[in-house]
């Protein structure tokens, strides 16, 4: 009885650690390695044929790669690659906004790129995701 116990604790013990294996995995995944989206769905709106991201949910789902980048408000929106994203995620999710360009900066470099403002809240398009070294 007591090598029942012992055997059935140690199976017990092996499930646990193996099934938090994959997450600490994934903590780790370096985001060039695979799709940065994989099962995730950040706010999207559809405008035009196009496609545009919620900028502050790509931020947070990117926040643990190398990928990470933060959004500041800071006399205009301002992004700073290289460092987590610090910020909130709204919980709401328009679903429609107006199109119209957008001066930012990205690393302190002035940037205009197309974007849908909803809101409080800036979609951008794959794009300019790109030139965050981010793949859709």
């Amino acid at each position: 009885m007591k090598m029942r116990k012992k055997i059935l604790a140690g199976v017990l013990t092996g499930t646990i650690l193996l099934s938090a294996m994959p997450m600490a995995l994934a903590a780790d995944t370096d985001a060039s390695n695979a799709q940065d989206f994989a099962n995730i769905s950040p706010a999207m709106v559809h405008l035009d044929g196009e496609t545009y991201y919620r900028l502050r949910d790509v931020a947070a789902l990117v926040s643990g790669t190398a990928r990470k980048f933060d959004v500041l408000w800071n006399n205009g929106v301002s992004i700073q690659t290289g460092t987590a994203y610090r910020g909130a995620v709204p919980y709401d999710a328009p679903t429609n906004g107006t199109a119209q360009e957008l001066d930012l900066k990205v690393d302190g470099k002035s940037v205009t790129t197309p974007v849908v403002l909803a809101g409080s809240n800036y979609y951008v398009t794959k794009d300019f995701l790109a030139t965050l070294g981010i793949q859709l």
